[in-house]
């Protein structure tokens, strides 16, 4: 007999029932009927609860199926002859909840995965549990691809993808801009956020060209009014309507700020304040931009990645950030994505699914749901295809 632990030799959590548990536990006390288990610490066939009670300090209890033998530990000053209402209670809690039982049984966890596989297209694959795992989280179990970048495709799946990768407005973030004269446009984040303010600064400039303080900040408007050419005006009215829509989607107003027909330097400030030692210089910049989609074979599963072509170089969209909601940036370089058909596309992939596995059985589907929509726009190479006919 064990001080603190209780073994039921040959039995398995799968075929234990409720009744079992008075047949080799104890009465459990009123005080612990109300008790919250919850699991400390999850994994197949290996969980640590915790007896939560807002009057009582409990012991934890930790449960594992070791081979054919089910092994409950408790703490508790109770001699372990028998379960004590500790252990009890927690084997209780294990029989009677699907999300934790599916722990420890596992044909009721290949039947919950099995069923999640569907929609991956893997309901038939033979060693399930070397594609999916468990996760508890919020007081429920999920099924959750052990490779993060294996995706779904089904109705649900595909109607998302369309959402993020057709839609027509365009999500807001913001952008940040610098002159270097005596006016500069300074890209200045906000304080307690992650958004950024451009801002039109007056500075001085020392005899070698550097930016020093003071900075006073100027109202684009006021600027018009000392400018004759309509680009310059275009210019400045573009700048005031960017600093009050902060969703940094008027593909008109941003092009007009890249055109920068002052030459105007753009600086961002990483810092809610400005000042010279913190201004870091950017260049903004109009380029052709294509996104290309290579589709290749990585058995068992199709492989979809991305990339951007920029004036002729090629870039992985996983090496690159969006920044501003509508810039690519490359180094020092933002490079204005002007196409709005294409922006939520490649704004996506950059910043979610810059690589997708795709079970075969679900990969058709894809490709008509998926790419056929995107091939009047993107380049797709199906590269496996090349390689068989070698």
């Amino acid at each position: 007999m064990h001080p603190q632990t209780y073994i039921l030799k040959n039995h398995e959590i799968g075929k234990l029932t409720y009744a079992d548990t008075f047949r080799y536990g104890v009465e459990i006390s009123s005080g612990l009927k109300n008790v919250d288990v919850q699991p400390l610490n999850i994994e197949i066939d290996n969980v640590l609860f915790a007896l939560n009670s807002q009057s009582k300090n409990l012991p934890d209890v930790a449960v594992s199926q070791i081979a054919s033998d089910l092994v409950l530990t408790c703490g508790c000053a109770a001699v372990k002859n028998t379960l004590c209402e500790h252990q009890t209670l927690v084997l209780q809690t294990i029989i009677s909840k699907p999300d934790f039982k599916i722990f420890f049984d596992k044909n009721l966890r290949l039947e919950k995965i099995k069923k999640a596989a569907e929609a991956y297209g893997m309901a038939e694959e033979e060693d399930l549990e070397k594609y999916f795992g468990l996760k508890y989280a919020d007081r429920q179990t999920y099924v959750v691809p052990l490779n993060p970048e294996l995706i779904p495709v089904d109705e649900k799946s595909t109607s998302f993808f369309k959402s993020k990768l057709f839609a027509k407005n365009i999500e807001s973030t913001e952008t940040e801009k610098n002159e270097t004269t005596q006016q500069i446009l300074v890209f200045r984040r906000n304080k307690f956020q992650e958004t950024y303010s451009l801002e039109l600064y007056e500075a001085t400039l020392t005899k070698n060209g550097k930016i020093k303080a003071p900075f006073s900040q100027i109202d684009p408007l006021n600027e018009v009014w000392n400018h004759e050419k309509p680009e310059e005006i275009r210019f400045f009215t573009a700048l005031a309507k960017v600093q009050k829509n902060t969703e940094w989607n008027d593909n008109q107003a941003i092009g007009s700020l890249v055109k920068n027909p002052l030459s105007l330097s753009y600086f961002i400030s990483e810092n809610d304040t400005i000042s010279a030692s913190n201004l870091i210089t950017v260049k903004l910049e109009n380029a052709s931009v294509g996104l290309n989609i290579k589709v290749n074979l990585k058995e068992p599963f199709y492989e979809v990645t991305t990339s951007v072509t920029i004036n002729e170089h090629i870039y992985s969209l996983q090496d690159l950030k969006i920044r501003f909601n509508c810039f690519l940036q490359i180094g020092d370089r933002f490079v204005f994505i002007s196409d709005a058909e294409m922006l939520p596309t490649v704004k996506y992939f950059s910043e979610k699914r810059a690589t997708m596995l795709i079970y075969p059985s679900k990969f058709e589907l894809f490709r008509k749901e998926i790419l056929d929509a995107m091939s009047d726009k993107v380049s797709i190479e199906y590269a496996f295809i090349k390689k068989k006919n070698e």
